[in-house]
């Protein structure tokens, strides 16, 4: 973990937006060795320093990832709303750049906030929406695409909410 810190000091002080996001990326990674630590709080303060770089120099799909990152975190600590609203964000910006095998892996994240939250409608409506995208032809890999398909089915078999 040390090397991560010591990857950001070196970077840090640059105005060159090609270093700034890599420095955004290393945080990132900084990030995600957190969490299975249980490091919540200090990995949900590297996504945010890094969604800032990411924001600030438009770079979306970076930003789905610090975004998904800091959607783990609010779950992680048991702040199952802010997770969904952060998982939304993530699921939109990624549906913006192309990415619909993470936009239904949000998707998929955010059936289960939902079902922890009691929104039975939205459930449905979003396990509808991740057929959709799943049944579109969009996700062109079929290990992903069959992968995505087997997680859908596995919630779908569980008890869920009366529509």
């Amino acid at each position: 973990l040390s090397l991560y810190s010591e990857a950001e000091n070196l970077i840090a002080n640059t105005d060159r937006p090609e270093t700034q996001l890599l420095r955004a990326r290393i945080l990132d990674s900084h990030a995600w060795a957190l969490l299975p630590l249980g490091r919540e709080k200090d990995a949900e303060a590297l996504f945010e320093e890094s969604l800032q770089c990411k924001e600030l120099h438009q770079d979306k799909t970076g930003m789905a990832i610090s975004t998904t990152g800091l959607a783990i975190c609010a779950s992680k600590m048991g702040d199952t709303q802010k997770s969904l609203v952060r998982l939304e964000q993530a699921r939109s910006l990624n549906n913006e750049t192309g990415s619909y095998e993470f936009e239904v892996r949000n998707l998929l994240s955010i059936i289960q906030a939902q079902q922890v939250l009691g929104n039975k409608n939205a459930v449905w409506d979003t396990i509808k929406q991740s057929k959709e995208i799943l049944e579109s032809g969009q996700i062109t890999d079929l290990d992903d695409l069959n992968s995505l398909k087997e997680e859908l089915t596995e919630i779908e078999k569980k008890p869920l909410p009366e529509s």
